[in-house]
């Protein structure tokens, strides 16, 4: 996935997709397979809409990787990154508007699976392309979850017999994104 973090300083969502698509599409990297997928990291119950963090993304198909120079001084002058996105860990499908089965294929479960793990951030909205090339509102066909061990699991503490790890939150007990959790660099998945 290519991706490009949204500022969360009042700059419209709609901007940062904007920026990411005309970059892709412009070096004829991208088609009508490309999948858009917008990484939230904060709580829309808790956070100002111009305050949200989030990374829009936009896979690359295989054969047109060859298109995307990662030397390119324009990708690192707009901040465009190289990511893994939904691969690294167990996600928990949320469902979606289009289609009974998840979208995207990785490790993922339902939350009826009976495991026991608690849906948690960072979050995972998928759309058919770039929702700006789609008008009106776009159609979001799949939502995810990053899953974690409930506290059940966790034999009621973290890092307990169940394992795992849960995010830092602000002092308002709004969830952070770890120093560096994404951020990895990675052509993992981008070689044909």
């Amino acid at each position: 996935m290519i991706s490009l973090r949204h500022p969360a300083n009042g700059t419209p969502r709609e901007a940062t997709w904007l920026r990411l698509t005309a970059f892709l599409f412009n070096r004829g990297i991208s088609d009508d397979r490309t999948v858009g997928i917008e990484i939230l990291y904060d709580d829309p119950e808790s956070t100002a809409p111009d305050r949200r963090r989030f990374d829009a993304c936009l896979s690359v198909p295989r054969d047109r990787v060859a298109g995307l120079s990662l030397l390119d001084p324009r990708r690192d002058s707009l901040g465009i990154r190289v990511l893994p996105v939904l691969s690294e860990r167990l996600m928990l499908w949320q469902g979606g508007s289009a289609q009974a089965e998840p979208p995207v294929r990785h490790r993922h479960v339902t939350p009826a699976a009976g495991l026991a793990l608690r849906a948690n951030w960072p979050r995972y909205e998928v759309y058919r392309g770039s929702p700006v090339l789609t008008p009106g509102r776009p159609e979001v066909v799949g939502w995810y979850a990053t899953a974690t061990p409930s506290a059940t699991a966790l034999g009621g503490a973290v890092g307990g017999p169940g394992g795992g790890h849960l995010p830092p939150r602000t002092p308002a007990g709004v969830p952070r994104r770890p120093h560096g959790a994404v951020r990895r660099a990675s052509g993992r998945g981008l070689r044909p």
